[in-house]
């Protein structure tokens, strides 16, 4: 997920729609629920995106709508670091439904 460039020398034209998506493992206490409550999230450690990535911006957007405060948030290098980490049990993960395919694909 990024951000469609600034300048208007550029004609973007969208070919792949993505949603974001909550991660937990396989043994998180919500791994069989279908919905999560926003609100529910500030209770579990958010593994995220740096700061200013299009997919944090775009969760972080969400929570502000709803009035609440963005989940403390361990910030980690990348999505394959921050799915190991999910797999590990430190925390929950905001992704792409794109970044998670395969693993959703391997479950089903």
């Amino acid at each position: 997920m990024s951000d469609s460039p600034r300048r208007t020398e550029l004609t973007v034209i969208p070919r792949i729609s993505d949603t974001l998506v909550l991660v937990v493992g396989a043994r998180h206490r919500w791994a069989k629920r279908k919905t999560i409550a926003a609100k529910a999230l500030l209770t579990e450690p958010l593994l995220g995106r740096e700061r200013g990535s299009a997919t944090r911006e775009t969760y972080k957007q969400a929570f502000s709508q709803r009035r609440l405060d963005l989940p403390r948030t361990m910030e980690t290098g990348g999505i394959e670091a921050i799915k190991r980490a999910v797999e590990a049990g430190l925390g929950v993960a905001i992704l792409s439904a794109h970044s998670v395919a395969r693993e959703v694909a391997e479950e089903g």
